[in-house]
């Protein structure tokens, strides 16, 4: 991630800050894609403002065999809580296409997003993108796609 506060206008500028993806996290309780439909969430923008980003040498000394964090939380009642992780665990290819499916299902419905993952899998053999680009568009179907 970049060490960016906003403002936010684009989704990506967003799941790029490392304060955003934080503070989203933080007031939503969760690490899901809904974070980033709405970018002007209160909640999020007054923990963005309340935190301090921090270089720490040990994980920037292993970067980039390793990527890791660090995020301590101060509590309202003077407790502090703190979570590492020494290394990110990437994704698996079937986690991937999973999240991705989730987020086309969402905007798409169950149709549009297994119009789009046949368009996905059939890529490499596809002559035009375009039946791609239409499913991706939630336009009609087509017999080639």
């Amino acid at each position: 991630g970049c060490d960016f506060s906003g403002p936010f206008v684009r989704p990506l500028q967003a799941k790029m800050s490392i304060q955003y993806g934080v503070a989203a996290v933080l007031a939503s309780g969760a690490l899901a894609e809904s974070n980033y439909a709405r970018l002007d969430v209160p909640a999020v923008q007054r923990l963005i403002d309340a935190m301090r980003l921090d270089v720490d040498a040990g994980f920037t000394q292993n970067f980039p065999r390793q990527q890791g964090a660090s995020v301590t939380v101060r509590l309202a009642d003077g407790r502090t809580v703190t979570r590492t992780l020494p290394d990110v665990v990437p994704a698996t290819p079937h986690e991937v296409a999973q999240r991705c499916h989730e987020a086309v299902a969402a905007r798409l419905g169950t149709a549009g997003a297994e119009r789009v993952r046949t368009g996905l899998d059939r890529l490499p053999a596809l002559a035009d993108v375009d039946v791609l680009l239409m499913a991706c568009d939630g336009g009609p179907d087509r017999e080639d796609a």
